[in-house]
């Protein structure tokens, strides 16, 4: 037998055999596989290019202040 015929399909493990935190899951939702249709060239196409601007939300409750609670008075 040759190498490649040791190669020619790849094998796979079922999510029983997966270590915890690679289940998919609620908790996991990266874990879970593509949907129905969709390809890794989906993936790696898709989405907005360097030029579109990030989503804000307006209700997302911005305010002057820092993070930290500070007001900026000394």
């Amino acid at each position: 037998m040759s190498e490649s015929e040791n190669e020619s399909a790849p094998e796979g493990i079922s999510d029983e055999q997966l270590p915890a935190d690679l289940v998919p899951g609620d908790d996991n939702p990266l874990a879970g596989g593509l949907d129905d249709g969709e390809t890794v060239d989906d993936l790696l196409t898709g989405g907005k290019t360097a030029e579109q601007p990030e989503e804000t939300d307006v209700d997302a409750g911005g305010s002057p202040t820092s993070q930290d609670g500070a007001n900026g008075a000394s």
